[in-house]
């Protein structure tokens, strides 16, 4: 009989929208240069190598045009050889590209969600009065484009409430 593993409460599972990497650029987990860095070490050589297979055929295939029927056999094992190498390669890129941004992101958010519970544990602590919150107010007006910015705290009055954003398409 196997024993189940362990799995996080599900209020310390982050959101599966913190994964996303715009997501979490935009929330302050990563800064934009570290996204940066992190794609074009993994994921644009994984698009290179993936994106060089089909030039190798059609150079192969050209290439072929003046060959014997014996060299056109070795070319073609010879070609898929290689384009099986590079596809691997690209997997294997793209799989490191995207395990490592999860795992900076998964480890920011730990590290964030530790900082909130011992600010929220000390702050409330002491005097066991009410910390003050400040809200944010976003108006969109895309006829003439109009934002409008307010903020304000919470124990004077309420800040309204937003209207919803259309969603994007995908």
């Amino acid at each position: 009989m196997t024993v189940p593993a362990k799995r996080m409460p599900q209020d310390q599972m982050p959101p599966s929208a913190v994964l996303e990497p715009e997501y979490a650029v935009g929330k302050g987990l990563i800064t934009q240069d570290e996204f940066n860095a992190m794609k074009n070490e993994f994921f644009a050589q994984s698009e290179l190598s993936v994106g060089l297979i089909m030039p190798l055929i059609l150079l192969a295939s050209a290439l072929s045009y003046w060959m014997l029927p014996w060299e056109r056999i070795v070319l073609a094992f010879a070609l898929g050889v290689t384009c099986g190498a590079l596809y691997m390669v690209g997997l294997e890129r793209r799989f490191q590209y995207r395990f490592e941004l999860k795992i900076m992101i998964l480890g920011r958010w730990d590290k964030a969600m530790e900082a909130a519970k011992k600010s929220s544990g000390s702050s409330n602590g002491g005097n066991g009065a009410k910390p003050t919150e400040e809200k944010l107010s976003i108006a969109v007006d895309l006829n003439p484009l109009t934002v409008d910015f307010r903020t304000g705290s919470t124990e004077k009055q309420p800040a309204p409430p937003t209207p919803p954003l259309p969603k994007a398409k995908k």
